[in-house]
């Protein structure tokens, strides 16, 4: 897997994705008793926004640019997701979170997490990026692991918690991944059949999009659809849309989500086009 996430990071796709995981777990942490995160497709931890791969393929400036730009009063989800990305990366604006570094700026004394990344390169990056965030953070029960993805869903559950987020957003590399993330989704929800979990998806065929939530729907758990279009397809390279689905999403996400829609479609919105769709499936 050649996969690196530091030519995108933070781009409109990974603002949507964080946005909506700061406000799902700070949902999930209203109870006090602990919880788990599994990251099965961790990255790095964090991003150098001036790095050559970056400078390469700009996406930031079309993503988190615009909501460090924004003039506008901004929803609570959104002040939320900026407060942990500031924390995460000591207010240094030219760097961008991963999902681990989101997550570990989160946790709780009584929480654990594992975050797991295959690529050998991205592997020792998340080693040394996650000791220095814990060096600043103080002790944290975080552990992690380098086997494929999909293997660290069936390892790590269900987990001694019995409360947990599981985290999903494969590259999209190669070709099948719906049917291997919906296959995933029914094996781990048999393991951990109250976990939330968190899949994430590259739009670029909408009738691959459309049978992936059909089996998604088939499995029968209630399910967060999200869905962010920020332009058309018209034929020239770049990721325009992308989504997310929540099984078991925590109270009041919706709702949180819901608060955010004109704003995110304002801010990242490329023409007219651009749309947020949310909706819940089997409720």
């Amino acid at each position: 897997m050649n996969y690196r996430h530091s030519f995108h990071a933070g781009n409109f796709a990974d603002v949507l994705k964080h946005i909506v995981l700061v406000a799902a777990l700070g949902a999930m942490q209203k109870k006090d008793a602990g919880l788990f995160v599994l990251d099965a497709f961790a990255g790095c931890g964090v991003y150098d926004l001036h790095s050559e791969q970056a400078a390469r393929s700009p996406e930031f400036l079309e993503g988190i640019n615009k909501i460090w730009d924004a003039k506008a009063a901004l929803p609570a989800a959104i002040k939320n997701y900026l407060n942990v990305l500031d924390e995460a990366t000591e207010g240094k604006e030219r760097f961008y979170p991963g999902s681990p570094f989101f997550v570990g700026q989160m946790l709780r004394d009584q929480d654990r997490a594992v975050f797991n990344e295959l690529h050998p390169l991205e592997k020792l990056e998340l080693d040394k990026n996650l000791s220095d965030l814990q060096t600043r953070n103080g002790k944290r029960r975080v552990k992690t692991t380098q086997i494929d993805g999909y293997l660290a869903i069936k390892a790590n559950l269900p987990p001694p918690e019995r409360r947990g987020l599981i985290i999903i957003d494969p590259p999209f590399e190669i070709a099948g991944e719906f049917e291997r993330m919906a296959l995933a989704l029914q094996q781990g929800l048999k393991r951990f059949a109250t976990g939330v979990f968190m899949l994430w998806h590259a739009d670029k065929d909408e009738n691959a999009v459309r049978k992936y939530r059909q089996a998604i729907k088939s499995i029968g758990k209630e399910a967060l659809i999200i869905d962010l279009r920020i332009a058309k397809e018209d034929g020239t390279t770049g990721l325009k849309a992308n989504g997310l689905t929540i099984i078991n999403p925590p109270f009041g996400l919706e709702a949180q989500i819901e608060a955010t829609k004109s704003v995110i479609c304002k801010l990242l919105g490329k023409d007219e086009s651009a749309k947020m769709v949310i909706k819940l499936l089997n409720s």
